[in-house]
């Protein structure tokens, strides 16, 4: 059933009306991009414990302090300029921004004198969000530079970094369906003219979604419909690098965003470092028969859904990220891998364990202590320790050797 923001659902329809089926990397992009009623356009707070979900430095400062030791160490490396950029993008509500700026200011004096920090956001909402939170904190505010995308900075000699960006960006999907690969696309029928059709997925590869009338539309209206086309010329190259099992009905995302983000960032990237922290796996993971329906879910009130049309505009939407597609489009622009590590190696890389030591000995009760559950949490493997995933890469710095990468699963690509 559909359900969601009305106004959005309606403009999503006529769209369809318009020009015919979309692909279901345009639905997701107005599902979550669309101005003023995407889910990342809207004024609701995804974020933290009144959001939909929790990121690293929501759960604990201490993420962002481990991340602030990487950063000073890659600024050691990089100490014969006069200078130290700082690029994250998409910032979301500021919370790692901040965290970051206080830990720096504090630890590493000499590097936040000579730091610009560019924040990267699309969205005027969060934007403005951002801003709001720096206003009380002018030593800070000072230092940001906001752009609303990598393309609007200048050359930076320092780190880009993002964390729980790319796995939001707007995805392709596909299935294999006899013999060959098509591409999922969305389109809508008035409900007289559906015909329900065998589920696959979560609604099905020609599954219909009949439109609910809580706060959407009337249930006379219609239905999503997925169909299937022809891959296009840029999706049938990718598959050609990173071929999907040959299983029918294995489907798989195709994240072209995430690729021209890295390529761009490599780009701009004068001297330094390229750091991503998302969900993810290498190829032969991310298209493993274990993942037959693909990665895609929704999120919303900190539940995982996988049905992409109810709460359209409500929910989150992610997938999985391919790092082996993301060190193959770094190449392409000089970008070089240092290593990938899972978040809990990097951050005991970056001496996580000696920090949470050390309070301990300030607590009463350390199994009951928040914080310190909180801190175990983003290293423990049922919890952030292992579904998250850090890639560095590097441009005119050579083989650093960087604490975060003390135990990476993975130093060199083929």
């Amino acid at each position: 059933m559909i359900s969601g923001n009305r106004s959005l659902i309606q403009k999503i329809t006529a769209k369809i009306s318009r020009e015919g089926p979309i692909s279901f990397k345009t639905f997701m992009e107005m599902a979550l991009y669309e101005p003023e009623e995407g889910y990342y356009s809207s004024p609701g707070e995804p974020f933290g414990a009144g959001g939909d979900f929790y990121t690293s430095p929501d759960v604990h400062p201490l993420f962002s302090q481990m991340v602030g030791r990487q950063l000073a160490q890659m600024a050691g490396i990089l100490q014969d300029s006069s200078r130290f950029d700082l690029v994250e993008g998409g910032p979301g509500n500021g919370q790692m921004a901040s965290q970051l700026l206080r830990t720096l200011q504090k630890n590493e004096p000499e590097l936040f004198h000579r730091l610009t920090y560019y924040m990267v956001e699309r969205s005027p909402a969060l934007i403005e969000r951002q801003k709001a939170l720096f206003l009380s904190a002018p030593e800070f505010y000072q230092k940001i530079r906001w752009a609303g995308s990598l393309k609007e900075l200048p050359p930076i000699e320092g780190c880009i970094f993002s964390n729980e960006l790319m796995d939001a960006f707007p995805v392709h999907r596909v299935v294999w369906k006899d013999g060959k690969l098509l591409e999922i696309h969305v389109d809508f029928k008035a409900k007289q003219l559906a015909v329900p059709v065998r589920s696959a997925g979560f609604g099905g590869i020609g599954g219909v979604h009949e439109v609910n009338p809580h706060g959407s539309l009337n249930m006379t209206d219609g239905q999503f419909v997925e169909i299937l086309f022809p891959l296009s010329p840029e999706i049938e190259l990718y598959f050609k690098a990173f071929p999907v099992n040959r299983v029918d009905g294995q489907e798989a995302e195709v994240n072209l965003n995430a690729l021209s983000w890295l390529k761009e960032a490599g780009r701009k990237l004068k001297k330094g470092f390229v750091l991503t922290i998302d969900y993810g796996y290498l190829a032969d993971e991310i298209h493993s028969i274990k993942r037959k329906k693909g990665t895609l879910l929704c999120y919303r009130n900190h539940q995982a859904g996988t049905d992409p049309y109810q709460w359209i505009g409500e929910q989150d939407m992610t997938a999985h990220i391919n790092f082996s597609a993301l060190h193959q489009a770094g190449l392409e622009e000089n970008l070089l891998p240092l290593g990938l590590a899972d978040q809990a190696q990097f951050l005991i890389g970056l001496g996580i364990l000696g920090e949470m030591e050390r309070h301990l000995r300030t607590v009463g009760d350390p199994p009951g202590d928040p914080e310190f559950r909180a801190m175990k949490h983003l290293i423990h493997p049922e919890g952030l320790g292992a579904v998250f995933k850090v890639f560095i890469q590097q441009k005119g710095v050579g083989t650093a050797a960087l604490d975060g990468l003390k135990f990476s699963i993975k130093s060199s690509f083929p």
